[in-house]
């Protein structure tokens, strides 16, 4: 019995350890109201409508918090603001409404309200925006009136298939901050912990032998 208590005591120090390098970021929503549609395109970084290409989950290292979002390709068919370009990326939080983010399915068009979310000028769009599907927008449309078409064509398809690749780097440098600028004395006391159990551990096991 206290053999079985051991191993579960090492392996949940050894999680805690886990947990301490990558650490996630929680939300909480709340939208205390949403501005007419003339006021949120005058607020907008960027105001358009697309149809969406791809969806593809992008993981960001904030200063060694792990934040999880979802980017979203649209070819865009009018412009109100922000872009003059056929296709765009935006971001919104990843796990839709309950993370305060938009939920977005491949193949339906959108109007987008979307604001700067950091700054490296990523855009961004939540629950809190006026962003809806097309066919639901009929009175922000009559508000903001017709949009442009988009005049320069890009292709940003390489961008997205790129996401695979960062996601994975980005684990490296949240160790670095989490493990050498921040935390360096706390994740080696976790470790020492969970070595200092696991000895005590095979200590039991050989002398049970």
């Amino acid at each position: 019995m206290k053999r079985y208590l051991i191993n579960a005591l090492s392996l949940l120090v050894l999680f805690c350890c886990i947990s301490s390098i990558f650490p996630t970021k929680s939300y909480a929503c709340s939208c205390a109201y949403k501005p007419d549609p003339d006021k949120a395109l005058e607020q907008a970084k960027a105001v358009f409508s697309g149809k969406v290409l791809e969806a593809k989950q992008e993981i960001f290292d904030v200063d060694g918090i792990l934040e999880y979002r979802e980017a979203i390709l649209f070819n865009v068919e009018q412009t109100w603001k922000g872009t003059s370009q056929t296709q765009i990326i935006v971001n919104t939080n990843f796990g839709g409404e309950s993370s305060c983010g938009n939920e977005y399915k491949v193949g339906q068009t959108y109007l987008v309200f979307a604001n700067n979310y950091d700054s490296n000028n990523t855009l961004h769009t939540s629950i809190c925006s006026l962003t809806k599907e097309f066919s639901n927008a009929n009175m922000e449309l009559n508000k903001i009136g017709e949009g442009n078409k988009p005049i320069e064509n890009v292709n940003l398809k390489g961008a997205m298939s790129k996401l695979d690749f960062n996601n994975k780097l980005v684990y490296v440098t949240v160790a670095y901050h989490r493990l050498i600028k921040y935390h360096l004395v706390e994740v080696f006391f976790g470790v020492f912990t969970a070595v200092i159990g696991i000895v005590l551990m095979f200590k039991k096991k050989k002398s049970e032998l």
